[in-house]
């Protein structure tokens, strides 16, 4: 196979992936948005389209082992089919946690919701952002995007705790919440933990570009005593 076909298998592994984080993102979007409409309906659709996330994984999953076999690439090339592999899998964790928001919300219903989703909101945006930014960083090769990207992930962790603090004095207040508080707390956790997985993701794409090993959670600053 000649180079310039060889180029297009990795660039088409690229466009690939770059539609997974595209779906994985808009089932993160919707799933906030019908939480906050309580739109069951939209929810029962969404946690039915995970499947097509999940097909997607497996699908560029076996399209790069099978460059892998056939093409027997080397240094560059091997990492960045090995950061596709990567980066695939974080963003079908992230299309599990959007499905968990949905499945959350259909078990809420149309109970009126006690707990303001201000913070629950912010925090999926924050983290829509910082994937965003990622699939950006990961198409144009830049490491540097991907080294600041992390610092907004300190901003999130801080509205996780601010919901939780509030879940546990509502539920000190009025025992009968429990189950829907508890949801909330979920759903936090679930956003806080995309946030993780994105940085999981500009740390590969460093190695990808770089071939240097970093802990982007070392760079970031301890919390205040």
């Amino acid at each position: 196979m000649t180079r310039k076909l060889f180029d297009n298998e990795l660039q088409q592994l690229g466009t690939d992936l770059l539609q997974l984080g595209a779906d994985a993102r808009n089932a993160l979007l919707m799933s906030v948005a019908a939480l906050t409409t309580q739109d069951i309906a939209a929810s029962w659709k969404l946690i039915d389209a995970d499947k097509k996330i999940n097909e997607q994984r497996h699908n560029l999953e076996n399209n790069c082992l099978t460059v892998i076999a056939t093409q027997q690439p080397m240094a560059g090339d091997l990492r960045r089919i090995a950061t596709v592999l990567y980066i695939a899998t974080e963003l079908e964790r992230i299309g599990d946690y959007a499905k968990t928001i949905a499945k959350l919300t259909v078990r809420i219903g149309d109970e009126p919701l006690v707990e303001p989703l201000a913070n629950i909101k912010r925090m999926s945006e924050l983290a829509m952002g910082m994937l965003d930014r990622a699939l950006q960083a990961f198409a144009a090769e830049d490491i540097e995007l991907a080294r600041r990207i992390p610092a907004d992930d300190d901003e999130i962790d801080k509205l996780y705790d601010v919901v939780f603090r509030a879940a546990m004095a509502h539920v000190r207040d009025n025992i009968a919440h429990v189950d829907q508080i508890n949801y909330v707390i979920m759903m936090a956790y679930s956003l806080e933990r995309t946030a993780d997985r994105v940085i999981n993701m500009c740390e590969r794409i460093i190695y990808m570009v770089s071939a240097e090993i970093v802990d982007l959670d070392d760079d970031m600053p301890e919390p205040a005593a």
